[in-house]
């Protein structure tokens, strides 16, 4: 299945989900954080905001 969607987004998802049961909240919390701010500078979101204000569809679909 191709979903179009960031594989950068998919590999730190991946990474935190990993370490999930290991980790205290505090921790988990600080790795989602990191996460969305390597995700919000990434190639992949540049173009993000624009097709948000314009209603255009998202590039990833999970159909």
């Amino acid at each position: 299945m191709q979903c179009n969607a960031s594989s950068t987004a998919i590999a730190l998802t991946a990474q935190i989900s990993a370490r999930s049961m290991e980790e205290n909240a505090d921790t988990l919390l600080a790795m989602k954080a990191q996460a969305q701010f390597i995700c919000l500078a990434s190639r992949y979101h540049q173009p993000v905001p624009d097709r948000f204000v314009t209603k255009q569809t998202p590039r990833f679909d999970f159909k």
